[in-house]
């Protein structure tokens, strides 16, 4: 099925998606905040920019919405037009996802991935993490 809008259109639509301050991002932070946690956000020294780094049990978070990284939940599922393209899009984005947090864990960092679907279950984790950082996939 041929896309509903046209190039220009669509160009103006994906511009307008956000890497930085999503909304599941911002409900992270929040959670974060709420359980007293220091973090630091979008660090650019390490591989893949993670969200949030917290130094002392050196975790990386990243806050991934369902759709742009594969998630198998309802928010996750294909769009009914180009499904190819975004097929090839987010199967490349989860190597990616995998390759940095092979990268991150070679760094001496543990990794945890909050999902958009999940992010509410997330401040309830985090105060579990810091004591067993070795957990992941909220």
């Amino acid at each position: 099925m041929p896309d509903i809008y046209s190039a220009a259109h669509r160009s103006r639509l994906m511009a307008g998606v956000r890497t930085k301050g999503t909304s599941v991002e911002e409900r992270v932070a929040l959670a974060l905040e709420r359980t007293g946690l220091r973090f630091k956000r979008n660090v650019v020294h390490l591989p893949g920019k993670p969200d949030f780094v917290l130094a002392s049990p050196r975790l990386a978070v990243f806050a991934n919405g369902c759709f742009w990284h594969g998630h198998a939940c309802a928010r996750g599922r294909l769009p009914a037009t180009r499904r190819t393209f975004w097929r090839n899009k987010i199967a490349a984005n989860r190597r990616r996802d995998g390759r940095v947090a092979r990268q991150l864990r070679t760094l001496g960092y543990s990794v945890h991935t909050v999902w958009e679907c999940r992010v509410n279950r997330a401040a309830s984790r985090f105060s579990r993490l810091c004591c067993n950082p070795r957990e992941s996939g909220a």
